[in-house]
């Protein structure tokens, strides 16, 4: 059963992602995946048509996270956001989604698209959305942004989310309260979000239907190491440690993030030595938004090496 959102954004969100909304209908009719894919009109050749920039987000955000990527590089190249099912601006899935089927929908759309190579840049589980969508296919990574995320099993878990193992508690708590929605909104960043902002990250969850998808990935997380997506985690690290070495890489991380703390950026450093790191103590979770409301340091740096 789907329901659909009311994706009519208000005058003052349309101004801040000022991007044409597209929609995927997924071919198993789970519903419609919302995208933007600016800078197309540049394309002039078919290996051009084929390569984009590619921004996976995680939970509880959606594409709206990554609108300063997008409007600072859309004049000179393509670049694509998504929505997960059930996340943003795409359909309610009343259903339980696994990460397996955000996979499966992304590389889905990615083949909609004719997209053939990718400039990967993730956030939150949108790093095991993404490069373990893209691993092993036709699909080329050519460079990849890790911020704030993990390849491997979450090892260190936040007890305020790990209280939402608990199927009741994700129910009341998330569904019915939105109260990882709000929370998010307000321990996310080091700095306090606009008004304007934070009511655009809550936008699309303003019902309980709008936020069962927050609720199925808090159910994703691998809890203990019999969770079903422990293991396929564990592989996953081994895994991009093996082939992804020799892909250009830069990790940029909100030291302050008060789920993905400074054990993740270290390992991804140790997995990943020959490639930049860089730790900024003053960010949080939603690093770019701290990023934005301060120096703006860190979108030069993503700018400079997606240009590069």
């Amino acid at each position: 059963m789907l329901m659909e959102k009311n994706i009519e954004l208000p005058e003052e969100l349309k101004l801040d992602f000022p991007f044409v909304s597209k929609f995927y209908h997924l071919k198993k009719g789970q519903g419609k995946i919302h995208y933007v894919d600016e800078g197309s009109e540049l394309r002039i050749d078919l290996d051009k048509d084929r390569h984009a920039i590619l921004c996976v987000h995680g939970n509880p955000s959606w594409s709206y996270l990554f609108r300063n990527v997008i409007s600072s590089l859309r004049d000179s190249k393509r670049i694509i956001a998504l929505d997960h099912l059930g996340m943003g601006l795409s359909s309610n899935a009343l259903e339980h989604t696994s990460l397996e089927n955000h996979q499966q929908n992304l590389l889905e759309l990615l083949n909609h698209l004719g997209v053939t190579s990718v400039d990967l840049v993730v956030h939150d589980w949108g790093g095991p959305i993404g490069v373990g969508a893209l691993l092993g296919t036709h699909i080329k990574i050519c460079s990849l942004v890790f911020l704030n995320t993990s390849i491997g099993p979450v090892e260190e878990i936040p007890w305020r989310i790990r209280l939402l193992a608990f199927s009741f508690w994700r129910e009341l708590l998330v569904k019915n309260f939105a109260l990882f929605n709000w929370g998010a909104s307000w321990m996310s960043t080091f700095k306090k979000l606009k008004k304007s902002i934070k009511s655009a990250y809550l936008f699309p969850y303003a019902n309980s239907s709008a936020r069962a998808g927050v609720s199925s990935f808090l159910a994703e997380i691998p809890w203990s190491s019999d969770h079903t997506n422990y293991l396929y985690l564990e592989k996953l690290r081994t895994r991009c440690r093996q082939e992804l070495q020799k892909v250009p890489k830069i990790i940029l991380w909100g030291g302050g993030d008060f789920c993905f703390s400074e054990h993740y950026f270290k390992q991804f450093k140790a997995d990943y030595p020959q490639d930049e790191c860089c730790y900024y103590p003053e960010y949080g979770h939603w690093s770019l938004e701290d990023d934005q409301a301060g120096s703006g340091v860190m979108l030069q740096k993503i700018i400079s090496f997606l240009k590069r």
